[in-house]
């Protein structure tokens, strides 16, 4: 009974059982029922929280048992201390006990019990950061465990193996076990192994930029857990999120909540989340530029991560200290001794180079000295460690899964640090390229110049602003009165031009240069071309007749990874009699900056990003609204009513099916109304559960509840001055409908645990993706809370009524993926037509999701019928006919076995490319086939058996539940 209860994470009533075990107890020849006993109070005592008494029993089983003649009982004791130490910190130890576990296990020659030594023991190399030999266990435990075939065994390894592939930089892989665990393995999964797989989850997709995904996974992981037998990951996840605060601006409530958690766990005295925390803290402290105290944090981490034996851990603290040390990042650094110490602590970083412990602190650590060795103007050294921290980057993207490169480099500054490393290698290798008798190739003024061209291009805000701040900067100093940018969209497309600028910041009426057959041989040779003399350069003077240049001209290829993405032309109406070689280096230089400024800002997913969509349309701005694709009288007409709505600043209801682009009309009017600089906070409404949308939405007061560390205010207040945004508005329980209608009409809020209001001043966005008069009349919805939020209303088009926008959206598909992959793929007749005649009932998501899917599934260039899904080529599921009912054609597909009830509702509906009405549609169908019985039902839906009840869960979470009972009267019992 108390094994069941450690399964059950039941530790009040498992120690309850093993009290009266003990007592019932013979006093003689019972020391192995003991050693098992006082096992057991270890596991429940870690289960519970309480590791002082888990040590304590876990000792004591290890001291009973060792001595036993059963070797699995002892190898069961020293996998449990060990795993107890683990959680502790106490790593050296932990590792000890299972190196004895592994070895007892052996004796015992149980295939089990060594597959589980085995999969304890990676996990504590792995934390220790001893990575080769982590795998090399991995390795045994894995062929032991796919042997065994036992669930209980597999899924925790499986877990253990995600945090292993992921701190060793294999991130598909990790990925990939990630999203087995939480989807097919979770039901057999214990809630330790949840709390272990939600946090990997989280924290890889935060490595990797997708922060929604992360948060995402922080919200799973704390609806496991209790206060009986809480998630030892439960800190590190909320830790977690307030590092992603910070990122997404928040530095200040970000800290706020690390504090609190910091005394949380303190107070335990949990000693490797502490570390965690900490060096959490240190790095949002140096993020708001308050170095002096990151420093505390980050030496305080130090001490802690020493003590652990934690290498990665101190690795990332060394880091820190290298950093808040530096000049470049940290406190002033006017020091020598502050600069020495910084080259010690980034040193000390490196020093496990080799063993590539954690390769995210291995080339920021590089890129780290390399700067300090730039300002101190030592260009050798700055010049071998940027080719280092390069060559580790370059290694890591290598790793990283291809859709997932944008966001990688979108947060944690990656994008810039890389900016400024391609600088220092650039400024070497012209460095070395110069003759000796060349003095200073980049003198102190042309270094000024890329440290201010590194900053314009990593903060300018869309690509127009990105190329003015680059050519204002670069003409002065290059000598020159006049320079073009020219772009290409696709491989093999046409080269054209988008920046004509001029001295003193002026916009020149010439769309392009007069050496417009120059350009397009750089363009198309990849070769730079240099002239002081035009007209005596044999290169040039075949085209001066043409042309009518006379002057002198500077010409580079823009080359980003993958393909040349353009030229940069810079020119004077004049002759020179040469130009100097410093000056020619800066411009190599300028256009290597530039090139990856404007690859990383075309492939940028930000509505500013300017993207080549619409022809020059983008780059002549005529189009307020690009990232609304189309040109239907439908979507001009919504273009026109977002302009009027916009102006207003009156509430405003979106409708429209799902995928139809709700969240990008909402941007939409923010951006062209006149509180646009205040912030957009979106809120998923049916994303949040019943117990959580009032403290999102209202926030709440420290201590209002459990879980409540600290005082937070809801997404109205963080709302003030700008607009909330509430998608899908109509799932929101009907109890708070009621406090919704109130904060709508008086603009006031109260926090849960609190007595007094709050004042805000916001613009209210709401959207439903189905008809709010319906719900009213079912009564799912207020009435007063409809007309409330319904002041002004704009429609969206399904994409089956606008289908001349289809080609567009495929050809804004297709560039986007192609920016990624550097080629365009071409759509065939054929396939256009079927693409044109299909459905597309979850509307412009479900055809971006098809065309990205065809797009990376398909190896050569061009897209034929045989590259489309079975659903556009033969009508199933989505269906050819624009009439037939959604939820009949997926009720049919699945009864004729072309899929499950999880295949083709659940996921689609978790993913919104179906709405609720359509899964309501499914299951009446069912219910009327089977009279009312949900069993039976599920049974026609290829429910499988055992998730019959998780599965009813589901509908009535998400409001999907159908009354059975109005079915059984139809049917007359």
């Amino acid at each position: 009974l108390a094994f069941i209860a450690v399964l059950q994470s039941s530790p009040r009533k498992g120690l309850k059982c093993l009290d009266r075990a003990v007592e019932a107890c013979p006093e003689e020849n019972a020391t192995t029922l003991r050693g098992r006993i006082q096992n057991l109070y270890a596991w429940l005592y870690r289960v519970a929280g309480d590791f002082r008494n888990a040590i304590k029993a876990g000792r004591t089983a290890v001291n009973i048992l060792s001595q036993s003649e059963g070797s699995h009982l002892a190898c069961s004791a020293y996998s449990t201390l060990g795993f107890i130490q683990m959680g502790l910190g106490r790593l050296p130890l932990s590792l000890e006990n299972h190196v004895q576990a592994v070895s007892w296990a052996e004796k015992s020659r149980s295939v089990d019990l060594r597959a589980q030594a085995l999969a304890n023991l990676t996990e504590c190399l792995c934390r220790m950061g001893r990575i080769k030999d982590s795998l090399k266990e991995s390795l045994l435990a894995s062929d032991l465990i796919e042997y065994s075939k036992i669930p209980t065994i597999k899924n925790p390894f499986n877990a253990i193996l995600a945090e292993l592939y992921f701190v060793s930089g294999h991130y598909r892989e990790a990925g990939d076990l990630v999203l087995n665990i939480c989807g097919e393995g979770r039901d057999n999964a214990s809630s330790f192994t949840i709390g272990h797989v939600y946090y990997v989850a989280a924290e890889l997709n935060c490595y990797l930029g997708r922060l929604p995904e992360a948060l995402r996974h922080i919200e799973e992981l704390s609806r496991y857990g209790t206060a009986e037998a809480p998630l030892y990951e439960h800190e590190l996840a909320e830790a977690l999120r307030a590092r992603i605060m910070a990122e997404q601006g928040l530095g200040e409530e970000a800290l706020r909540k690390l504090a609190a958690l910091d005394r949380a766990v303190t107070r335990k005295h949990w000693p490797y989340q502490m570390c965690i925390v900490r060096l959490h803290i240190g790095e949002v402290l140096l993020q708001q530029g308050r170095a002096g105290e990151a420093e505390k944090y980050g030496r305080n981490a130090l001490r802690l991560a020493r003590g652990m034996g934690a290498e990665p851990l101190k690795q990332r603290a060394h880091l820190l200290l290298g950093t808040i040390y530096s000049p470049c990042r940290g406190r002033s650094g006017e020091t020598v001794k502050d600069r020495a110490k910084a080259v010690e602590q980034l040193d000390r970083c490196l020093c496990n180079d080799q063993q590539f412990v954690h390769q995210e602190s291995l080339w920021r650590a590089h890129a780290e000295l390399s700067l300090l060795y730039g300002e101190e103007g030592d260009l050798r050294r700055s010049f071998e460690s940027a080719e280092k921290a390069y060559a580790h980057l370059c290694r890591m993207e290598r790793q990283l899964p291809p859709e997932a490169l944008v966001s990688f480099y979108s947060v944690f500054d990656r994008s810039r640090l890389k900016l400024e490393l391609l600088g220092a290698i650039e400024k070497g290798r012209v460095q070395r390229l110069i003759p000796a008798e060349v003095e200073g190739p980049l003198d102190d003024r042309n270094a000024r110049t890329l440290q201010r061209l590194s900053a314009a291009i990593t903060s300018a805000e869309d690509l127009d602003d990105l190329l003015e701040a680059l050519l204002d900067q670069l003409l002065p100093v290059l000598g020159m009165t006049r320079a073009f940018v020219y772009l290409c969209e696709e491989p093999g497309g046409k080269l054209r031009p988008v920046k004509s600028r001029g001295l003193g910041g002026v916009n020149l009426e010439e769309r392009g240069s007069v050496y417009r057959e120059v350009v397009e041989k750089v363009f198309r040779e990849e070769t730079p071309l240099i002239s002081a003399d035009c007209r005596r350069d044999p290169r040039i003077v075949n085209s001066l007749t043409r042309s009518g240049g006379r002057g002198s001209l500077m010409c580079a290829p823009l080359k980003a990874p993958g393909r040349v993405i353009g030229v940069l032309c810079a020119e004077h109406g004049t002759p020179v009699d040469s130009i100097a070689e410093p000056v020619i280096g800066l411009f190599a230089t300028a256009c290597s900056l530039a090139a990856l400024g404007i690859a990383h800002m075309l492939v940028r997913p930000h509505p500013p990003a300017i993207h080549f969509a619409a022809a020059g349309a983008r780059f002549d701005d005529n189009d307020p609204y690009p990232e609304i694709v189309g040109e239907s009288p439908a979507i001009r007409a919504l273009k026109e009513r977002i302009e009027l709505v916009a102006n207003s600043g009156q509430d405003v209801l979106i409708t429209g099916e799902s995928g139809t682009g709700k969240e990008l009309v909402a941007r939409a009017i923010h951006r062209s109304s006149p509180g646009k600089k205040g912030p957009l906070i979106s809120v998923d409404c049916g994303a949040l559960s019943e117990s959580l949308v009032e403290s999102e939405l209202f926030g709440y007061r420290r201590g209002a509840f459990t879980g409540a560390l600290e005082d937070r205010p809801g997404c109205f207040e963080a709302a003030d001055g700008g607009v909330l945004f509430l998608d899908e508005v109509g799932n929101l329980p009907l109890t708070v409908q009621v406090k919704l209608l109130r904060v709508t009409q008086e603009r006031e809020v109260r926090r849960i645990g609190e007595m007094h209001t709050r004042k805000f001043k916001i613009r209210i966005i709401t959207a439903a993706n189905r008809n709010l008069l319906d719900e009213v009349r079912a009564g799912r919805f207020r009435e007063d809370l409809y007309y409330r939020i319904r002041i002004l209303e704009i429609h969206l088009p399904p994409l089956r009524e606008r289908r001349e926008d289809i080609p567009l959206l495929i050809d804004w598909f297709l560039k986007s993926c192609a920016r990624e992959k550097g080629f365009y793929k071409q759509v065939r007749p054929k396939a256009m037509d079927l693409l044109l005649r299909y459905s597309y009932p979850g509307n412009v998501r479900e055809l971006g999701s098809m065309i990205r899917g065809i797009y990376y599934n398909v190896k050569g260039t061009s897209i034929d019928v045989g590259d489309l899904p079975p659903e556009v080529c033969c009508g199933r599921f989505s269906g050819l006919l624009v009439d037939q009912d959604p939820a009949e054609r997926i009720y049919h597909a699945i009864v004729e076995g072309q899929g499950d009830f999880d295949e083709m509702v659940k996921i689609p509906f978790l993913d919104h490319q179906i709405n609720v009405e359509i899964v309501r549609g499914v299951i009446v169908k069912a219910l009327r086939e089977t009279f009312g019985n949900y069993t039976r039902a599920f049974g026609i839906l290829r429910v499988p058996e055992r998730r019959y009840s998780s599965t009813l869960q589901f509908l009535k979470r998400h409001r999907c539940y159908v009354d059975y009972r109005s079915f059984r009267r139809r049917g007359g019992g």
